[in-house]
């Protein structure tokens, strides 16, 4: 009898909405890709948020500097409590900044790190520029620059990956009511 494990895990789905996916990890080390996971992008954000939960990386905030994002637990964040205050610290390498409901990833960072994650799955992913590609297929870049996948943020100097919170962190659902910005994080069961 083959002994698996198996790690159920949320991912977006085709149209936004969260899928929950379970990986199987046999013991031979093959791992079997479930019906629900779509391409190589959705392995792209499973493994920067395996590379982020494993404290190898972090989102900052928007500001330059070490700038605490509104969700920073999820963000690779780690926080203490000292006196009277609650103070955070990033783990690991930088791979994006985050404001509002977008998220602003630093491909070279993101990929690097999400190749390791993936290579630890037993899992190959594309080359960046297919990835980018795929990612502007399934209509998930919120904006670039004209004749290009990328944009550029005040923050950075470099080309960064324009995408909604969402595609990464599909538990937590941001919401614009009448101008105002709520953040509900879902627990999964």
């Amino acid at each position: 009898m083959k002994e698996v494990i198996q790690r159920t895990t949320l991912v977006p789905g085709a149209n936004g909405e969260v899928v929950k996916m379970t990986i199987t990890l046999e013991k031979n080390g093959c791992i079997r890709i479930p019906a629900n996971c779509r391409d190589y992008v959705d392995w792209f954000f499973v493994a920067l948020r395996k590379s982020i939960e494993s404290e190898k990386a972090y989102i900052n905030g928007f500001y330059t500097g070490l700038s605490i994002p509104d969700f920073p637990q999820y963000c690779g964040w780690k926080g203490w409590l000292s006196f009277d205050k609650f103070l955070h610290k990033p783990n690991g390498k930088l791979i994006g900044w985050v404001y509002d409901n977008y998220l602003f990833l630093d491909m070279d960072s993101a990929c690097s790190l999400a190749e390791e994650a993936a290579n630890e799955m037993q899992i190959h992913l594309p080359s960046k520029r297919k990835l980018i590609k795929m990612i502007k297929q399934r209509g998930l870049i919120a904006s670039s620059e004209m004749g290009r996948n990328l944009t550029r943020i005040p923050v950075s100097k470099k080309h960064v990956l324009h995408v909604r919170v969402n595609d990464l962190f599909p538990e937590i659902i941001l919401r614009n009511y009448r101008g105002e910005l709520g953040r509900k994080v879902v627990k999964s069961t």
